[in-house]
This record gives structure tokens, C-alpha cells and sequence, in this order.
């Protein structure tokens, strides 16, 4: 995600146009990822994505582009 969202930022910039925030998805809890994928058996991924979510920010706004975090809503 990183690596994609960094290039596209590049060739953004490159034609002179600035990137729009990057939105990532975040979780409540783990209730409301297993109502989001009910096919998988882990209720524990709410959590991995979270940090997932958070590591990809951080490395985003230390090269400069700009990210948005908003709470997955599945129901929308």
C-alpha cells in the first residue's frame, strides 16, 4: 500500500498536481470486523489491520504525503 500510494503521489506531483489524502480504514473492535467479513474465522484481524492501518500512516506522513484515518463503516 506504501509503495503504491508513494508512486502515485510521484507521478502526481511530476504532472503538478498535489496528492489527496490517502484514506486507510481503522476498526471499533472486533465485532464489528467479524459483521464486515463474516467468511473469516479470525476475529483477532481487526487488531492486525489496525496496526497495518497505523504503520502505513506513519510511513506516509514521514515521506511527505497526506493521510487520513477514519473508522471502517461496513453498513455504508
Amino acid at each position: 500500500l506504501v509503495e503504491i500510494a508513494s508512486s502515485a503521489a510521484r507521478v502526481a506531483r511530476e504532472r503538478g498536481v498535489e496528492p489527496a489524502p490517502l484514506m486507510l480504514a481503522y476498526w471499533r473492535d472486533a465485532a464489528q470486523w467479524t459483521k464486515a467479513h463474516p467468511a473469516d474465522g479470525d476475529a483477532g484481524m481487526w487488531r492486525i489491520e489496525n496496526a497495518a492501518a497505523r504503520l502505513a500512516a506513519d510511513r506516509l506522513h514521514a515521506m511527505g504525503l497526506p493521510v487520513a484515518i477514519a473508522y471502517a463503516e461496513p453498513e455504508a
